[in-house]
């Protein structure tokens, strides 16, 4: 089972984790862990390379099937726009196969 977990601090998005393969088919084929992955990575490339925020960090640990993006609160809307669209479709995704993903939030 895939774990996606969103931090929120003061209602803002600062991190998102998602971790573990879905077990939907092999590795390799898992169509849900690829749209959860390239769901994070279009992330980590927005706040990256988009809004520039340069203190983001980013994760990737093959071994243990996790994907990982963090960030300081900043002022900038456009992250949260993104981070919230994002979201919004891990949360479907979540949903749509939910034997096999978790959705949590957790706020700080």
């Amino acid at each position: 089972m895939t774990i996606i977990t969103i931090t929120r601090q003061s209602g803002e998005i600062v991190s998102v984790e998602a971790m573990g393969h879905s077990g939907y088919a092999k590795a390799g084929s898992d169509i849900v862990c690829a749209g959860i992955s390239a769901l994070v990575q279009a992330l980590a490339v927005g706040i990256k390379e988009v809004a520039c925020v340069e203190k983001a960090s980013f994760l990737v640990d093959e071994e243990n099937a996790t994907i990982k993006i963090w960030w300081p609160r900043t002022e900038k809307k456009e992250i949260q726009v993104l981070a919230e669209t994002i979201v919004l479709s891990l949360k479907t995704i979540s949903e749509s196969y939910a034997g096999y993903v978790k959705f949590m939030e957790v706020r700080k």
